[in-house]
């Protein structure tokens, strides 16, 4: 099972957000580390106007 994430990029770098920004401090580094102690997928795609981050989780079925 995927969740996908999407939004538009900012006009100023992601940098300069940063810092005038607080957010949760974790991290996409973070969110790729515990995605994949999950046995899941981490993935970021940035392209010219938009950012998109899917997680990947694996879907077990209990019989």
């Amino acid at each position: 099972m995927y969740i996908y994430f999407e939004n538009r990029c900012r006009e100023d770098t992601f940098a300069e957000y940063d810092k005038k920004m607080k957010g949760h401090n974790i991290g996409i580094s973070n969110v790729r580390m515990m995605m994949e102690a999950m046995n899941g997928k981490c993935e970021v795609i940035q392209e010219e106007k938009t950012f998109r981050v899917c997680l990947g989780f694996r879907w077990y079925k209990e019989y």
